[in-house]
């Protein structure tokens, strides 16, 4: 009985935290981030929260968020939706497909997923913006500021998905202490 209310309060919060950390996620990366930029590059923490949460939830819910947040940051920043919310709903898909492999390398595949999210969503997001219009050069995608970008991606997904593994194990922990308790 107490674990089913424990539950229904933990499906209640998801449902009610979800949108608040992805807009508190969207509102930092539009004026919070840029402040840390090094040599004009800084990382893109919804690109790396779609990894994340991919690479820890799986396809399905690495897709959602991945759209929840590209599609908010479209809405906010002002410019054509699809721009962000297709490269990383794409991107928080692809990273699911390697959730089945996370807790076998806990350090090369989320590297890896980070790397191949970071440079997947840097050219979808470049294609994306040539398909719509908005006179994007090809160049764009090997300029140095946007080569660091992605390294600074990657070790922030990283970072975000070391953060979630954290949760979640303590998560557990909780929840083994309180099944011993009943």
């Amino acid at each position: 009985m107490i674990h089913q209310e424990a539950r229904k309060d933990a499906h209640f919060i998801r449902w009610i935290f979800t949108p608040v950390i992805g807009l508190a996620l969207v509102l930092a990366q539009i004026a919070v981030v840029p402040w840390f930029a090094v040599e004009g590059a800084f990382p893109d923490i919804l690109t790396a929260a779609a990894v994340a949460m991919g690479l820890h939830f799986g396809p399905f819910r690495g897709l959602m968020w991945g759209f929840f947040l590209g599609g908010l940051a479209d809405v906010l920043a002002a410019h054509s939706f699809g721009l962000l919310a297709l490269p990383l709903a794409l991107v928080g898909y692809g990273s699911g497909l390697a959730h089945r492999w996370v807790f076998e390398s806990r350090f090369l595949v989320p590297l890896a997923t980070g790397l191949g999210g970071a440079l997947g969503s840097h050219i979808l997001q470049v294609l994306v913006a040539w398909a719509l219009g908005l006179g994007v050069d090809v160049r764009v995608l090997v300029w140095p500021e946007n080569i660091l970008r992605v390294v600074y991606t990657v070790g922030v997904s990283w970072l975000f998905f070391l953060l979630l593994l954290t949760v979640h194990h303590l998560q557990r922990r909780e929840r083994l202490r309180i099944a011993g308790r009943t």
